[in-house]
């Protein structure tokens, strides 16, 4: 059994599959009232967290999920007892309070230089609307020593303290593309410099069964990762003859000099997606949405997002 890692207050999904007493068909059309939900805090029936459990679609696979997360740190397990097959699912988290990010963020976030400048981010695809939570990594001229990184606020902005001088800025956000020459030049006083971006407008399928993925990637000098593969498996099994069957068991998706890459899926197909050449591999149910981005759709690498099917 696999440890989950989490922080306090951060929202929660498991998916698991129920399978009929021959151990190989998904079974469907199960509620909430047909699971017996217990929380445990460091071995103790834990109170006042607030599950949901829900169907995907008619599949037979069931999410588990806690919006507002678990409230404290320690060793939490989530049990699911089916009264269907008689099966318990169980899930084990370890929450902490901060994360190494929140820790990296206090160390080194910000700089430490003698002028204030706040870099302002907008969107000029949509009437120069600010950016939140923007990745602004600075590094020197020649971007060769990397100096600070910060995320933009949600007015777009993110103020560093820098020594006078010129630097190279590197900025990410999923579905937004940068010019990547760009240049930050402080001089005595500070003051505001505007960056300007064009968020990707990713056009929805015409086909209302399926939903259209999207990514943005980039390396991490901050240039955009072209001619990267994407494997996209089929893992859907129809559980009756009238089920929309998927017949394509593999593609494979590449992305462009932008480093952006689309591709459509149906809704409700279980795939595996994993990055070629890394070891980011993630088993997902297709969203019921016309388009997603599948970065985010992936989660972060400590969270609970991905899904492992479980037998009891």
């Amino acid at each position: 059994m696999s440890t989950r890692h989490a922080k306090v207050e951060e929202a929660l999904v498991e998916v698991f599959t129920v399978f009929d007493l021959d151990g190989y068909t998904p079974v469907s059309g199960l509620t909430a009232d047909d699971f017996e939900l217990t929380v445990y805090q460091n071995g103790a029936v834990a109170a006042g967290v607030e599950c949901a459990l829900t169907e995907v679609g008619s599949s037979g696979d069931y999410v588990l999920s806690v919006a507002a997360g678990l409230p404290a740190s320690g060793v939490w397990v989530i049990t699911a007892y089916c009264t269907f097959n008689e099966a318990r699912y169980r899930s084990v988290i370890e929450v902490r309070e901060h994360d190494v990010d929140d820790i990296f963020d206090i160390m080194v976030s910000g700089g430490s230089g003698t002028e204030s400048v706040t870099v302002r981010i907008v969107d000029t695809v949509h009437d120069d609307t600010p950016l939140a939570d923007v990745l602004v990594n600075v590094f020197n001229e020649d971007e060769t020593v990397f100096v600070t990184f910060g995320r933009t606020d949600v007015d777009g902005e993110r103020t560093f303290f820098l020594d006078e001088g010129t630097y190279a800025l590197r900025c990410f956000s999923p579905g937004v593309s940068f010019d990547s020459e760009m240049q930050l030049v402080v001089e005595t006083g500070g003051g505001v410099e505007v960056i300007e971006a064009e968020a990707t407008v990713v056009t929805p399928p015409s086909n209302p069964q399926l939903c259209r993925f999207y990514a943005d990637l980039m390396q991490q000098n901050g240039q955009p990762l072209a001619d990267f593969r994407i494997r996209v498996t089929n893992l859907h099994k129809p559980t009756d003859s009238t089920a929309l069957a998927v017949v394509d068991n593999e593609a494979l998706y590449t992305t462009d000099a932008a480093g952006h890459v689309e591709f459509d899926v149906v809704r409700g197909t279980r795939i595996r997606v994993s990055f070629v050449k890394s070891r980011l591999t993630r088993e997902i149910i297709v969203p019921s949405q016309s388009v997603a981005n599948l970065l985010t759709v992936f989660g972060a690498a400590s969270d609970a997002f991905a899904v492992v099917r479980r037998t009891g």
